[in-house]
């Protein structure tokens, strides 16, 4: 029996009965260029790493992990890396996050297992759907560990592949928003002084061409849906008011 070495990298896909687009994320993950072991865990609902409507290109895990490994090799605390994505196809810049306290967070990337497991992994009972994501990067920061973003790991996210179901996750957003901000009230939000968090934009890269990497059916529906509105917009609404 052929030896099979251990995985140095899970990649975790969360899928909701979309097989097309599912077929599509693990193809582009199998077309990468990662050349360590990975396996692949698919998890039948939620967002994780990877979603079923996003792809990534063939250099996006392989340049995530080694920059991963350079930051670790020179000395410093890495507990998560965070990829720059876009809304494919009208977004023409890649982006990543910075949460409560302005603390880089990820939304698509890679997290040191030791990091996750020293603080408890994801937060599901205190969170619906969003700002779970945040509290873990948030989590990160304050066991010591820092979170970089990866300027040549990119990947391509088509937000509008069931926009009925994205607009009932939204529901929650307003409940998950109060409950982000009671459990970092004091340490990484002041009332007094909230910073929330902005996008930061990747200049002068030239977005990829991923027209191929998603199904024909994201292509039609990409001239036909209206996007709707950002996360980010709905919680600075809600901060607003």
């Amino acid at each position: 029996m052929k030896q099979i070495d251990p995985a140095q990298v899970s990649i975790v896909l969360g899928t909701y009965n979309r097989l097309a687009f599912l077929k599509a994320t693990i193809a582009s993950v199998r077309s990468s260029k990662l050349d360590i072991p990975y396996e692949m865990i698919v998890v039948d609902g939620g967002s994780c790493l990877i979603s079923d409507d996003s792809v990534i290109h063939p250099d996006t895990l392989s340049n995530g992990v080694r920059r991963f490994d350079r930051e670790a090799a020179s000395g410093r605390r890495l507990g998560a890396l965070a990829f720059y994505w876009r809304s494919w196809p009208e977004e023409k810049k890649y982006r990543v996050s910075s949460t409560l306290g302005n603390n880089v967070m990820v939304n698509h990337g890679l997290f040191l297992r030791e990091a996750v497991e020293q603080v408890g992994w994801i937060d599901d009972k205190r969170y619906d759907f969003y700002c779970a994501d945040g509290d873990l990067a948030l989590k990160i920061w304050h066991a010591g560990y820092e979170i970089v973003a990866c300027d040549d790991a990119l990947l391509e996210h088509f937000e509008r592949v069931d926009p009925n179901i994205r607009e009932q996750n939204l529901t929650g957003l307003k409940a998950d928003w109060a409950n982000y901000i009671d459990r970092w009230k004091g340490i990484y939000y002041d009332p007094a002084e909230p910073s929330i968090g902005e996008w930061t934009y990747l200049e002068g890269v030239q977005t990829r061409n991923a027209d191929h990497l998603f199904p024909r059916q994201a292509a039609n529906g990409a001239t036909t849906v209206p996007p709707p509105g950002t996360v980010l917009r709905r919680i600075g609404k809600l901060f607003a008011r």
